[in-house]
């Protein structure tokens, strides 16, 4: 379904400045197959997505793309880009490229990998960790992940401090606040607060930082949102909340995502979509034109983006 009537919803006037800058940052959806079926989950990824994972062929054209862009971070993401099983092949070929490389993971997926030692390939390439944790407590994180989740998550996380993730001197790990309700996130620093005393207490548990991110009404999150009858009501908290001082931090403005066909999109949200960039159209014609000055699609779930602190994919846009 192609949702690109999105673009012309009266909110666009609240971001007809937003620009493509030069690109510094590549998020690079490998794949929506995924172990979980989260409620609040923009792709609906989940375990029947087998056939929409990025396919070995076209990790050469990536390759190539990285060095002529020559972007300073790149994020593999999903679904669980763990079952993708081109991912060791994948990291092998664009570590070298990429000053920063992460992996986002629902923390539950990482023992599912078809490689068994792959906790400490990451480590050993210096792949840092964006794990998802919406919650310390195992109430919270089942009622949105699914049952057992929050102890599958403690024990992985667990044993990637064993290894050095998340601890001092060793490779990052960084978790992933996103509220249960309609509200938008707490004060980030307050959050990560919370989070490193409670799981230290608990679980013994250490992490590099927290990022909080604000749900965004598109996906299953929409879905449940128009089941209940609060999708309108969603949109006006992030409304009467937008924040133009998070506008010059957008990370649409630096960053380009690719999906797993090779399609370049603005930001993951417009993936979601199936709004692709007005600029490149995939991975075969990346050098015909420069991105820089492009306008960006955008739309209600921009709002997202830039209501109170700001939301992004690295967390917060502006501090209190």
């Amino acid at each position: 379904m192609n949702l690109k009537k999105n673009i012309d919803n009266p909110l666009k006037n609240k971001f007809r400045d937003i620009k493509r800058e030069s690109i510094s940052h590549i998020s690079l959806n490998i794949g929506i197959l995924c172990n979980q079926k989260c409620r609040h989950c923009h792709l609906e990824a989940g375990p029947g997505r087998v056939s929409e994972v990025m396919k070995k062929e076209l990790i050469g054209k990536l390759r190539d793309y990285i060095k002529y862009v020559r972007p300073r971070s790149l994020e593999i993401t999903g679904g669980a880009p763990e079952l993708n099983g081109n991912i060791i092949e994948l990291i092998q070929k664009i570590r070298p490229l990429v000053q920063k490389v992460t992996m986002r993971t629902n923390l539950t997926a990482i023992s599912l990998c078809a490689f068994s030692g792959f906790p400490d390939f990451l480590y050993d390439n210096n792949v840092a960790l964006v794990a998802s944790l919406p919650c310390f407590t195992k109430e919270r994180v089942n009622s949105q992940r699914g049952n057992g989740v929050f102890k599958k998550s403690i024990e992985e996380l667990s044993r990637l401090n064993s290894i050095g993730f998340g601890v001092d001197g060793g490779v990052p790990v960084t978790l992933v606040y996103n509220p249960i309700d309609l509200s938008l996130p707490p004060d980030q620093p307050e959050v990560e607060k919370d989070f490193r005393e409670r799981l230290f207490e608990y679980y013994g548990i250490e992490f590099t930082n927290l990022v909080t991110l604000t749900n965004v009404p598109v996906g299953r999150f929409a879905v449940n949102l128009k089941k209940k009858g609060r999708f309108r009501d969603y949109i006006q908290v992030l409304s009467k909340s937008f924040n133009h001082d998070t506008l010059p931090g957008l990370m649409c403005r630096n960053q380009i995502t690719i999906d797993w066909r090779g399609r370049f999109y603005d930001c993951d949200f417009n993936l979601a979509l199936d709004l692709p960039s007005g600029g490149w159209s995939d991975l075969n014609s990346c050098r015909r034109r420069s991105e820089t000055g492009r306008e960006i699609y955008t739309g209600y779930h921009c709002l997202a983006c830039t209501a109170g602190s700001g939301s992004s994919c690295h967390g917060s846009l502006v501090w209190k």
